[in-house]
């Protein structure tokens, strides 16, 4: 997991504030300056990335020459001096994505409120962020320090930021395939409870139904099988549009497979005509001829024995 600090310029670079301040756009030359503070955080090293704060050039509550919040995405070039967390260091930094303007919290709230949730106790951003060091690092153990979560909601605000950071920094690409999940019911699991799944348990499971399903000569292109599972995590309603013989039904049948603990069996495959526009097919009809009698497949049937078998369910 890469690492990620906050950096506040203040005061003592009001140079560097102003040379980013006129920039709207990511520069062709990456933008490198060196910031001079205390209190630096051992565990920052060069290669870290950091996101770029304009603050306050006093103590007075003065308004400022611009707009104090996020306005840039860079890397940590050198980190010399010290070598105590009190003493004096020099911390060298380059510049590659700037936002179009500064980003403050309100904007964060109007355009990501969920995402801002997860992000909220990111320092000099977040909702208590009281504390006056220069430099900060963003503890991504804690859940509402999610790095992912603030590229959303600055994405959100300016969707520039990700085309931007992704030509700059292509390691970061996954951070985008966040999607913020709500903050309040109860945790839940399955289908049902996809938006709690983390990207990276959805890409490991990606990953392992594309190997086995070309393990056994299903071919289709990633971002079908990655639409499928992203849909049913969703909603456990899906419905698969193609031409005939495209591979509706097997894609279907595969996933149902390979989602069912073996040896058991947990789907039902329920033909129906092209010519399909009711349920009789699916759930069969009244027995006009012969009241109360229902008229069916089998399918009903079916369902209702998975239903009596809870943990297959």
């Amino acid at each position: 997991m890469s690492n990620f600090a906050i950096i506040r310029l203040g005061k003592d670079s009001v140079a560097d504030i102003k040379t980013l301040d006129a920039l709207h756009k990511s520069p062709a030359a990456p933008v490198k300056f060196t910031v001079h503070c205390k209190q630096v955080p051992n565990e920052l090293e060069a290669g870290n990335y950091v996101f770029i704060c304009f603050g306050s050039d006093n103590s007075q509550g003065s308004p400022t020459d611009w707009v104090r919040g996020v306005r840039a995405l860079g890397t940590i070039e050198s980190k010399t001096g010290g070598p105590g967390y009190n003493d004096a260091w020099n911390v060298s930094v380059e510049i590659k994505v700037i936002l179009p303007q500064s980003v403050v919290r309100r904007d964060l709230l109007a355009h990501a409120s969920t995402a801002y949730f997860w992000c909220s106790g990111v320092p000099t951003i977040g909702i208590e962020a009281n504390s006056q060091q220069t430099i900060q690092m963003i503890k991504q153990d804690e859940p509402d320090q999610n790095v992912a979560a603030l590229a959303y909601a600055l994405a959100a605000h300016s969707p520039v930021f990700k085309t931007d950071t992704i030509k700059a920094y292509p390691a970061l690409k996954d951070l985008f395939d966040f999607r913020p999940p709500s903050p309040v019911g109860p945790p839940t699991t399955g289908a049902s409870g996809g938006a709690n799944l983390k990207v990276e348990d959805f890409q490991e499971l990606l990953k392992k139904f594309v190997a086995d399903s070309s393990e056994a000569g299903l071919l289709f292109a990633p971002r079908i099988f990655h639409s499928v599972a992203a849909s049913l995590l969703a909603k456990k309603f899906l419905i698969l549009t193609g031409l005939a013989g495209s591979g509706k039904t097997k894609l279907a049948q595969a996933f149902a497979q390979w989602i069912t603990p073996q040896p058991v069996k947990c789907y039902e495959l329920i033909p129906v005509g092209a010519d399909w526009t009711g349920s009789e097919n699916v759930l069969g009809y009244p027995d006009g001829l012969r009241p109360p009698k229902f008229k069916s497949d089998g399918s009903v049937e079916e369902i209702g024995s998975y239903i009596t078998k809870p943990a297959l369910v």
